[in-house]
């Protein structure tokens, strides 16, 4: 699964994964009155407990048809016994998604890493806290929550039988690419992985969604008050006609 992906093949890629998780799928409506697949949940074992093994992935489309994938999150919990390490895990993450990632944080057992791109593909690593672009990878990472020049693209997923709430990002932004957020969980044997969060985000796409949804929306308006406004000078033509009449 990857961003751009539309509807039906993350459907495929989800069963091919795992032909055990139940999929659902959350609606939305678009400013013309239509509907749209907002979202796809997909869960194996509701809220597993600590030690057991579970899956829980979400993918949100954009409203523009067909959809596009421009989030992917996913939730793995590793059972007892087949806990890989956090060391092999970060390892492997990061011969995929290559370089280093930035280190944002992590309380306790948890830990926060994140890989950030800006809109030419170049991947983001602030030197130091004073680096110009340690506020470009802020952004880009899904550090920061202010608009800051950012489109609002807020959408929470119902958790009912989830691993957890999971929560697309408030904000998108024109001058970040793609970009991947990691949370790794300490299992209770030390160095031993329990539970690992996988987001990833396209703000290219979402952006882009979102100008045409706003588009969208204001032509609908516009068509509303043309309508209305026609009904009016009908109304007032029937009047004076009734008049003259009379």
């Amino acid at each position: 699964m990857k961003p751009g992906t539309d509807v039906g093949e993350i459907e495929a890629a989800i069963k091919a994964y795992n032909p055990a998780l139940k999929i659902s799928t959350l609606t939305g409506k678009t400013a013309a009155g239509g509907e749209f697949t907002a979202a796809i949940q997909a869960v194996s074992t509701p809220r597993p407990q600590p030690g057991t093994a579970g899956d829980n992935i979400i993918v949100a489309f954009t409203v523009a048809q067909p959809g596009k994938a421009f989030y992917i999150g996913r939730f793995t919990a590793f059972a007892q016994g087949q806990q890989p390490t956090i060391d092999n895990i970060m390892q492997e993450l990061k011969t995929k998604y290559g370089g280093q990632p930035g280190s944002i944080g992590g309380m306790g057992l948890s830990g926060l890493f994140a890989w950030a791109f800006d809109k030419t593909g170049k991947q983001i690593i602030p030197k130091t806290m004073a680096d110009p672009s340690n506020e470009l990878f802020g952004r880009c990472a899904h550090t920061v929550e202010q608009p800051r020049g950012g489109l609002s693209y807020g959408l929470t997923y119902p958790t009912d039988g989830s691993l957890g709430v999971m929560v697309v990002p408030k904000f998108l932004y024109a001058d970040c690419g793609v970009s991947l957020k990691v949370q790794t969980f300490q299992a209770l044997t030390p160095a031993l992985l329990g539970t690992l969060v996988e987001q990833l985000y396209s703000d290219p796409l979402a952006a882009a969604d979102i100008r045409k949804a706003m588009d969208d929306a204001k032509a609908a308006q516009d068509r509303q008050q043309q309508e209305q406004l026609q009904q009016q000078l009908e109304q007032q033509k029937k009047a004076v006609d009734l008049k003259t009449r009379l």
